[in-house]
């Protein structure tokens, strides 16, 4: 790194520093690090003007601290140009060109924003013409006013959620100048800049304009005046901010018990009411709360489908005659309630565990998936958005996570420390694990399978049990900014080649012709898949994803762009495959198959005969 802010620095002004070429080559395969400026959480109150950084492998500028004022910065031939992750941060006239990865498994892109940063840009320019770019990668709350973009006409604009303000942005393409736009490198510091062909000074008067210029007149506009500069901004008076509040601990969630007919409340399971009628509840996927107030429930009823991440509550504590915490059904399978009530729960064979007493009830689960000293369970999210996501994250103690129909990520952070024994319920097909350490794959299939009372986190650093899971248990996705990622190895069609996170796969067909292959793409996770090339893509071939890709027209054929097909989703950019075959100018939709509950979608090429069969049958 080349500064390096840490512990709880903060007040720091930093004036025309530059900070060029920190690297490191960590191999094939891994995460590459190295970054011009890097602070780290708990860090607060950073100044930067006219700043520059260029050259390094990871981040420009790599920032984790809260309340940073960036003006004029300049970010140039880093393989991140800007990366966020605190709150507060505005970045004011500030300059990123021509991104370059070097290698590893990151991602190539102007403006990256982490899930819970909070990122305001206001004016500046974002400049390059590599087809690998993404010029912004948001996963928090990023606003923009006014900035200018240029990027080649086949890269990505946005990834993640789409920044507020994109209306405002003026965004120009230019011709695609290969994967990356860097340029040559001079030792008086000058480059060529590939967006406009001629040989610019770093930080030169009008050199932006001149850009902007160019671009403009080549697209047949007015080219825009130059800006009149603006006065030195006053640097702040450094202000000390009140002490942080430690975290309250962790309090059990409250089960609310509104009238029968009354919805779930945000953040707390689906919920069904009982009354004294005789009723038959039939669960979903979704997470769910069956409410149970013997004071009312005087009728016969029957719950079918109670899942792993479902719950029952009780206005009144059932028995427990041997006081074990586990109160089973009788011989008919049916609980007798004391008000002359009763309840059937289908697929129930151990009985019901108590979990804790919550605002309204006692909350029990099956006893065949809670264990013995089970506690209640975190709430699942209420969002079930496909471009939004729930992350959870372990701490030190012993947890439950209960799934629900979101698409949901779950942290197992080992640099906090020794994690529990933790359990998570209901993982779901779009969800994933993420760890700080890799899972040991002794055999390297790419499959983890966990051992006697889970996944090892390693170093007696923990244990997870994940509940629903098939014998292939975990497959891996690689590594990413989160950490390694894993996911439900069922999820991945048997015999599909796949596409991995952020990394350039090179996948390729049989290329003989004479062998169905099927490529694999998750696109259900909402997380990039990076720039891959696919080779030897027949007329036998399709391409398997799990959501419906943007772009197709009314017969449900997809062009794709000079070979290459954009894993576009619900409007959101995951990457792109470079397709190359015999004539591959389009792929079609041959429809969508759900098998054990995963729903895929199939593409082949334009016209063949491969299809939907080879999914399903």
């Amino acid at each position: 790194m080349g500064v390096h802010i840490t512990g709880t620095a903060h007040d720091i002004v930093l004036r025309r520093v530059t900070m060029d070429n920190a690297t490191q080559d960590a191999g094939t395969g891994r995460y590459w690090n190295a970054d011009g400026f890097s602070s780290e959480r708990g860090t607060y109150n950073l100044y930067f003007e006219d700043t520059v950084a260029r050259g390094n492998t990871d981040g420009g500028y790599d920032l984790k601290s809260n309340n940073v004022t960036m003006v004029r910065a300049v970010a140039e031939d880093n393989g991140r140009n800007f990366r966020f992750w605190g709150d507060d941060v505005q970045l004011i006239d500030a300059v990123g060109l021509n991104p370059h990865l070097r290698g590893g498994t990151s991602s190539q892109l102007q403006v990256w924003v982490a899930d819970g940063a909070s990122v305001k840009i206001v004016g500046g320019t974002f400049a390059d013409a590599g087809s690998n770019t993404r010029v912004f990668d948001n996963s928090g709350s990023l606003e923009i006013v006014g900035a200018t973009v240029i990027h080649a006409s086949d890269a990505i604009t946005s990834v993640g959620i789409r920044p507020t303000g994109m209306a405002s942005a003026t965004i120009t393409h230019v011709a695609s100048t290969g994967a990356t736009s860097q340029g040559e490198l001079y030792a008086d510091g000058t480059i060529v800049v590939p967006v406009i062909g001629e040989r610019v000074p770093h930080l030169a008067d009008g050199a932006i304009a001149r850009a902007e210029a160019e671009a403009a007149a080549s697209a047949g506009g007015e080219a825009p005046q130059p800006p009149m500069p603006e006065p030195e901004p006053e640097i702040p008076e450094p202000q000390t901010p009140e002490p942080t509040p430690e975290a309250p601990a962790p309090t059990p969630p409250v089960v609310p018990m509104p009238p029968a007919t009354g919805d779930a409340a945000p953040g707390n399971w689906v919920l069904h009411h009982s009354t004294a009628a005789n009723q038959t509840f039939m669960a979903t996927t979704a997470a769910e709360k069956f409410v149970f107030d013997q004071n009312v429930a005087s009728g016969f009823d029957v719950i079918k489908g109670f899942g792993v991440n479902d719950l029952v509550v009780f206005t009144k504590k059932l028995s427990d005659v041997d006081g074990d915490g586990v109160t089973t059904f009788g011989k008919d399978k049916i609980l007798q309630m004391e008000n002359g009530g009763s309840l059937a729960i289908d697929g129930l064979s151990a009985g019901l565990r108590l979990l804790g007493e919550a605002d309204g009830g006692f909350v029990y689960g099956s006893a065949a998936v809670w264990k013995v000293g089970s506690g209640l369970p975190q709430p699942p999210a209420a969002t079930n958005a496909a471009t939004t996501a729930t992350t959870h994250k372990a701490t030190t103690g012993n947890e439950t996570f209960v799934g629900s129909a979101a698409r949901e990520t779950f942290v197992f952070d080992t640099g906090i420390g020794k994690l529990g024994n933790d359990t998570v319920h209901g993982l779901g097909s779009n969800d994933a694990i993420v760890l700080a350490k890799a899972f040991v794959d002794g055999n390297g299939d790419g499959f983890i399978t966990p051992g006697k009372g889970g996944f090892n986190l390693g170093d007696q650093a923990g244990v997870v049990s994940i509940s629903g899971l098939g014998s292939n248990g975990l497959r891996v996705l690689g590594q990413t900014e989160e950490g390694f990622v894993y996911a439900d190895a069922a999820v991945r069609p048997k015999g599909a080649i796949e596409g991995k996170l952020t990394v350039s796969d090179s996948l390729s067909g049989d290329r003989a012709g004479v062998k169905s292959d099927m490529f694999f793409f998750d696109t259900a996770l909402m997380r990039g898949l990076g720039s891959d090339v696919l080779a030897n893509f027949g007329a036998e071939d399709i391409i398997v994803t799990t959501s419906k890709l943007d772009g197709a027209d009314a017969s449900g054929t997809i062009a794709l762009n000079a070979g290459k097909l954009a894993l576009t989703t619900q409007g959101q950019s995951l990457g792109s495959v470079q397709v190359s075959g015999s004539a591959v100018n389009a792929i079609e939709f041959d429809g969508s198959a759900t098998i054990n509950g995963i729903q895929y979608f199939v593409y082949s090429l334009d016209g063949s005969a491969a299809g939907l069969d080879m999914i399903t049958g």
